[in-house]
């Protein structure tokens, strides 16, 4: 809506001045070249060759008047419309990239708190239940994330791509879904160095994502979810 108002601005803007050309060229601002005074008529001495051009003192006929009083105004609106138009969409491109720059800060965000969860989560229950635990909460971030998951795309493929678009170590997401894939369908019990090795990695997510243009957003969940802790 408020792009829509801005465009109806400059392309009156616009307009606006091919009705000040107008106006100038019919209150004789504009001087068409049939108003300016007729030479006088070349008078030929004796003797002198008139084999060379003559020319007319008579005026210009009233239709290229008017042509081209409708050519300065064509012109006018031409130039207002294009002038309107780069305004427009000088404002339409701003408005595009405030609005990419603040879905990628509130994408980061969700997934800086995700990870601020997991390390939550991982210390909590057995170390099995808390490496999947702690990948569940960035599966969820990545289901909240405004990127669409491919059709053959798994829920633990997705996970690592909405991740690794905020610039994190890929190496590090695909260590933690290898814990979560053995903790959840291994049949062995996980153990306490599976739990170390999931908090390494996500203390390393963590530090990526504060080193991401929007580290200070970052920080401050983090501050807050330790607060909370």
């Amino acid at each position: 809506m408020r792009g829509t108002r801005q465009g109806a601005i400059v392309l009156t803007t616009g307009l606006g001045l091919a009705v000040i050309v107008v106006l100038a060229a019919s209150s004789g601002t504009v001087h068409p070249l049939s108003d300016r005074p007729p030479r006088p008529p070349v008078t030929h001495r004796p003797g002198d060759s008139t084999d060379g051009p003559r020319i007319s003192g008579e005026p210009l006929p009233g239709w290229f008047d008017a042509m081209l009083t409708v050519g300065l105004v064509m012109l006018a609106v031409l130039v207002g419309l294009a002038l309107a138009w780069a305004l427009y969409a000088g404002v339409r491109m701003q408005r595009d990239k405030s609005a990419a720059a603040e879905g990628e800060r509130v994408r980061t965000e969700r997934l800086a708190e995700a990870v601020a969860t997991g390390l939550t989560q991982v210390e909590t229950g057995t170390p099995d239940d808390a490496v999947i635990a702690s990948w569940v909460a960035l599966e969820r971030a990545a289901a909240a994330a405004d990127l669409t998951r491919r059709p053959a795309e798994t829920a633990t493929e997705f996970t690592a791509r909405v991740f690794s678009s905020a610039q994190v170590s890929r190496e590090d997401l695909d260590a933690l879904a290898a814990l979560y894939r053995e903790a959840r369908y291994s049949r062995h019990v996980g153990t306490e160095a599976a739990r170390a090795a999931a908090r390494a990695v996500l203390q390393r997510l963590e530090k990526d994502l504060q080193r991401s243009p929007v580290g200070r957003v970052i920080a401050s969940v983090s501050r807050r979810s330790t607060r909370a802790g």
